[in-house]
């Protein structure tokens, strides 16, 4: 018992290093009415996590927050059932032997979520405030896009 005490945090940490919470996912962030392209970075996690970007006509550098609800998917079960009979013969002894039963079963399947939709904001350092909506495709590297607008009505666009 308390050697699988002492490997739980371990494989806690091995989990957390399999899933990539936490590693930021590069991208673009263009301004539409100028036509800037900036660097964009968001978080890979399950749910909530970080974005930044930086405007390099600028100088303003972003920081910000996003939370995404997944889409799709869930748990499936399947029951079934069913009977069987049947009969045999013992040729030696010429006993006759009737069989009959029956069977059921079910199984559970799990089916990842297919999409996440997500709305953040980023926070620039000269005071632009930018609200991002996203679409997102999980998976081992999750790929999106999005659209956003800041205090003023400029529009922006992101991929990822």
């Amino acid at each position: 018992m308390i050697r699988s005490m002492r490997t739980l945090p371990l494989i806690g940490l091995a989990a957390l290093f399999i899933t990539g919470c936490g590693t930021m996912i590069k991208g673009d962030l263009l301004a539409v009415q100028s036509g800037t392209v900036m660097d964009f970075q968001i978080e890979r996690s399950h749910g909530t996590g970080d974005m930044t970007a930086y405007n390099p006509e600028t100088g303003e550098a972003f920081e910000g927050r996003y939370t995404g609800s997944y889409q799709g998917g869930g748990v499936a079960v399947t029951n079934s059932t069913g009977s069987f009979s049947g009969s045999s013969r013992d040729t030696s002894s010429g006993t006759m032997y009737r069989h009959s039963g029956n069977v059921s079963g079910s199984s559970t399947t799990f089916v990842p979520p297919s999409n996440a939709t997500a709305r953040g904001f980023l926070r620039g350092d000269q005071g632009t405030v930018i609200t991002l909506y996203m679409d997102i495709r999980p998976g081992i590297m999750p790929k999106g896009h999005g659209e956003g607008v800041d205090q003023d009505g400029n529009r922006y666009q992101v991929q990822f």
